[in-house]
Parts: structure tokens; C-alpha cells; sequence
């Protein structure tokens, strides 16, 4: 489980109790995290919200349970009904050139994605390229 730190941003999904919820199906509110809550062996972690409705009005939650990003909550489960937050995966990091190894070990060890570009050949490159092509 990973437990999100002030002031990281989540997706809350509001519960069918809430009466917080989106125009939009599918679509969850922006969140950020106001207070972590001690989590104990075997127990998942839980979290005081700031929940920003579609206009950005500001409504507080508190010991919202939070699930890791891509885990669904179990069907039946109480999330269904007082809601919970997920974490956002984040976005892929361009890396070019030399810096890519480093840049994919450092990512991999916090966790996170790298999309690694190969440097662009040079234009005598190039030439040489497609003079080889029959």
C-alpha cells in the first residue's frame, strides 16, 4: 500500500451516501491530502480530504480510505456507500540522451514511469541511411 503524504493530490470518488458527486459519470473530483492517519498492520490507510467540486468549491472528508491507483474496491464493499480516494498514477517523464539510465533507475526505485527517447540521428546520419536503402 502506498500511503500518500500533505499535500498530495488525489481522485476522490464519492459514495452513493455523499452528496458530493460529478455531472459526469465516470468522471471523480480533484483532492488533496490534509492529514494522514496512522495505518496499522494489515490496515489500509486513511486520509483527511479537501474535495473540490466541478466549480472548485471546497467541501472537507475525513478517514477517507484510499485505494492504490488501478485497484478496484471489492464489490459489496462500505466504499461503495461512504467513498474512498485513489491515488494518481502519474504521467510518463520524457528523458533523452545520456541521462535516460540513470533517469529509468531513479524511476524505478520511486516507483515511478520513464519514457525513454532515442536521441535523432544527424542529418549525415540520415544521408548515409538512405543511401544504404536499395
Amino acid at each position: 500500500m502506498i500511503v500518500p503524504k500533505v499535500p498530495a493530490m488525489v481522485e476522490f470518488h464519492p459514495g452513493s451516501a455523499d452528496g458530493l458527486c460529478s455531472r459526469k459519470e465516470g468522471q471523480y473530483l480533484a483532492a488533496f491530502v490534509c492529514y494522514v492517519f496512522e495505518s496499522g498492520e494489515g490496515k489500509g490507510a486513511k486520509v483527511n480530504l479537501r474535495v473540490f467540486d466541478e466549480n472548485g468549491n471546497g467541501y472537507p472528508r475525513t478517514e477517507v480510505h484510499v485505494l492504490n491507483p488501478n485497484e478496484p474496491p471489492v464489490d459489496g464493499s462500505v466504499l461503495f456507500t461512504v467513498g474512498y480516494c485513489r491515488l494518481i498514477s502519474c504521467p510518463p517523464v520524457q528523458v533523452k540522451g545520456e541521462a535516460a539510465d540513470a533517469a529509468i533507475l531513479k524511476a524505478a526505485k520511486d516507483g515511478k514511469m520513464v519514457r525513454v527517447e532515442e536521441p535523432k540521428a544527424t542529418k549525415a546520419e540520415e544521408k548515409a541511411a538512405a543511401k544504404a536503402k536499395p
